[in-house]
């Protein structure tokens, strides 16, 4: 029994650790391409890392807010749907509007934004809620683990992108949200779907 509960205690911080971490990495990832390949749109780096932030703060506020109506196992998939196939949508949504009125570009990125970045505002507090129903004592794991990711993260999108191009950086936040999903209900007292 004693080996059985250190095996479930194990598998539950290596889930915990993968989910939270996918999450971190996961949303550094999108918004460090995000902001590099949203310069061109919006003719300058200011401009391009305002619009960014600005939206994706919001709209993974709303996400964040909504999260407990959302259909959790649902909105980490369509979330690992919409980092692969964004480097697609920028690249078409570029070439349809970069000529019109800088109003209308900015309103256009936010548009572009808002799907995306509602399904990253999700995860996050469904993982801390559930976590903190099944181990409480885990959260400043979940914490310390998301933070670590972010960061590392950062780094990580600049390396890939300069290697490999930024369509490689929205594939490797798509993993990272793939990872997370893979161990989302795992029988253990890691995060479960709620």
């Amino acid at each position: 029994r004693r080996s059985r509960q250190a095996g479930a205690e194990r598998g539950g911080w290596l889930s915990t650790s993968v989910y939270f971490g996918g999450l971190g990495l996961g949303f550094l990832l999108i918004e460090v391409a995000l902001v590099q390949r949203f310069i061109v749109f919006l003719e300058q780096p200011a401009y391009s890392l305002a619009v960014v932030l600005f939206g994706l703060l919001v709209f993974s506020g709303l996400g964040s807010a909504l999260s407990a109506r959302m259909h959790w196992r649902a909105a980490l998939a369509a979330l690992v749907v919409a980092a692969s196939v964004y480097p697609w949508l920028l690249s078409t949504t570029f070439s349809a509007f970069l000529a019109e009125d800088f109003t209308v570009r900015v309103l256009v990125a936010l548009l572009v934004l808002a799907p995306l970045g509602f399904l990253m505002g999700v995860p996050f507090p469904r993982g801390l809620a559930s976590l903190g129903e099944r181990a409480p004592s885990w959260l400043p794991l979940a914490w310390g683990v998301n933070g670590f990711a972010s960061v590392i993260g950062a780094i990580l999108a600049a390396v890939v992108a300069l290697s490999w191009g930024f369509g490689s950086v929205f594939f490797c936040a798509a993993v990272s949200y793939l990872l997370a999903l893979a161990v989302l209900g795992r029988p253990t007292r890691a995060p479960g779907p709620g």
